[in-house]
């Protein structure tokens, strides 16, 4: 550890209360700001916020809904979250965004309470500068998202049981992460479960010990994990049946075997996500993912060694992909990264590494005014008639925006080739990263937000007052719900496409899609209302 004077002296006087408060005050900063700028992404972010917002128009707490119907796929945990902070904000995409900046909040914590318990304080705070100097792990602060809670869970719940393998008669450990993956459970499903009830297998394999006391261990904690889990789930079942059990188990299974909302990926997806977006950690863990010394040595970065693995795996082999799927995989990237650098200096091949990824994302964020500014040279390149539309938006790009991607570059080739000092080093590296996310959400974001489905989302919140149907037709879409503010006696129960182009209706509907979707303009009694930015809208009168 010597090899890395990483800590600032001044905090050395300082206690671990004081230390996590200004970590807090730090992912304060670095979280919430800005949260509420862009309107909530289609899918998963839209999705969640509209069942929390029907959640509370409803005040049906117990049961996940979206379009005032049942929603089988995810347990309530998050959603209640959501709830609370739309009480308190309002129903808005800050709100829905909040949860996780606290979630975020909490992780670095956690992240320095466990290095500086397992290892000493400099680590500690080296984890969190690494967590938050990882594209990434930063990102998924700033969404709305299922993802960042449950993964804490799942965390937490293995490194307690971690603890409980490593210190003796540690039951209270147990009963811990038991607590953390039931709460991980109510969150998204069975695979907290799987993950942690494998990771623990899997290191006893690895450690080759089976001992009865571990067995005991491992029986005590499924029983707290499926009691907790059970609080909501057998409430569920005791009140309406065994239909949404039945039916979320019959969707996770289909999410492994199938290829579930066009989210097919090849098999190397996940790890070229891992590999690309968690820059720079990705790199500087590469050498503690393989069969090595240091690891094996130290029990709890086996752990983390076999965790990243595990999830790996498992979600390299599930058919449908989807890129928060691999988002664990984030704490044992930063954590192997951080246990690496702490022992070795950065080699000369990953500085080479580091500073080509660097290359080419700082060219994408410098080419990217650059190409939407002069699109008409690119449209006929383009085969995507949606894309095409897409880039056509009235969006202001004045070209400075590429002075991120070039200060991207400029800090991290200054911090591994001319900086000597090697804190420095990581220094420049790490805050490189978190400058160039931090300016390209308020600089690039909001801009690329309103080439993809800004047209769309501003019609939405038009009809907002109507007496009218509003739905997405030839494409899945969860917008049409929360930006159109449904109530619940404006729910739409013609959901069959036919019945609302051909059959009887009641008040106006609007259909919305892509301008790809030409077959529609071929029905006579629907009104082209809107034909902008590759989102067309028709309208058909009763």
């Amino acid at each position: 550890m010597e090899a890395f004077p990483f800590a600032v002296k001044s905090l050395n006087s300082l206690t671990d209360i004081q230390v996590k408060g200004l970590i807090a005050v730090l992912g304060a900063l670095l979280f919430i700001p800005f949260l509420g700028q862009v309107h909530l992404f289609d899918w998963d972010e839209i999705n969640f916020a509209e069942s929390a917002r029907e959640m509370i128009l409803t005040q049906d707490y117990l049961r996940v809904q979206v379009n005032y119907e049942p929603f089988w796929e995810k347990p309530p945990l998050f959603f209640w979250l959501q709830v609370l902070s739309m009480k308190v904000f309002g129903i808005n995409e800050f709100a829905a965004r909040l949860p996780n900046a606290i979630v975020g909040i909490f992780t670095l914590i956690a992240l320095y309470h466990i290095g500086n318990k397992l290892f000493n304080r400099k680590f500690g705070l080296i984890w969190v500068s690494a967590y938050i100097g990882t594209f990434l792990p930063h990102f998924y602060f700033k969404s709305g998202i299922i993802d960042p809670l449950f993964n804490l869970f799942i965390f937490l719940g293995i490194y307690q049981m971690h603890q409980a393998f490593t210190i003796n008669k540690n039951t209270k450990a147990v009963f811990l992460a038991g607590l953390f993956i039931g709460l991980g459970l109510l969150t998204k499903g069975p695979v907290a479960l799987l993950i942690s009830g494998l990771t623990a297998v899997f290191y006893m394999v690895a450690k080759w010990d089976f001992k009865i006391k571990y067995l005991l261990y491992l029986a005590l904690f499924g029983f707290v994990s499926l009691s907790v889990a059970g609080l909501w789930f057998g409430l569920e079942t005791w009140k309406n049946g065994t239909w949404f059990l039945q039916t979320f188990i019959e969707y996770n299974l289909r999410l492994m075997n199938t290829e579930d909302s066009g989210h097919g990926q090849p098999i190397y997806y996940h790890p070229l996500v891992l590999f690309l977006g968690c820059f720079p950690t990705s790199i500087l863990c590469l050498k503690m993912l393989l069969k090595n010394k240091a690891v094996a040595d130290n029990s709890f970065a086996l752990t983390m060694q076999l965790l990243f693995w595990i999830v790996l795996i498992i979600f390299s082999l599930v058919k449908t992909k989807i890129i928060h799927y691999s988002s664990l995989c984030y704490f044992p990237i930063t954590f192997l990264a951080v246990f690496y650098i702490t022992k070795f200096e950065i080699a000369k091949w990953q500085k080479n590494v580091l500073i080509s990824i660097a290359f080419i994302i700082g060219l994408a964020l410098i080419a990217l005014p650059f190409f939407v500014r002069n699109v008409e040279v690119f449209v006929p390149y383009i085969t995507d008639t949606f894309a095409q539309a897409n880039l056509q938006a009235n969006v202001y790009w004045s070209g400075y925006e590429a002075i991120i991607g070039a200060f991207f570059i400029l800090g991290t080739l200054s911090g591994l080739f001319y900086v000597k000092s090697y804190a420095k080093q990581l220094l420049f590296l790490f805050g490189s990263v978190v400058i160039a996310f931090q300016l390209a959400l308020v600089w690039i974001v909001p801009k690329v937000e309103i080439h993809i489905q800004g047209a769309m989302v501003d019609f939405l919140k038009s009809t907002q007052s109507e007496d009218c149907y509003v739905k997405a037709i030839g494409f899945k879409s969860y917008a049409q719900y929360f930006y159109s503010n449904r109530k619940p006696n404006y729910k739409l129960t013609m959901d069959d496409e036919t019945k609302l182009v051909y059959g009887k209706i009641d008040k106006p509907v609007y259909l919305i899609t892509k301008c790809n979707k030409d077959n529609y303009r071929l029905i006579p009694q629907l009104e082209v209302v809107l034909d902008k930015n590759g989102w067309v809208v028709y309208r058909r009168l009763p």
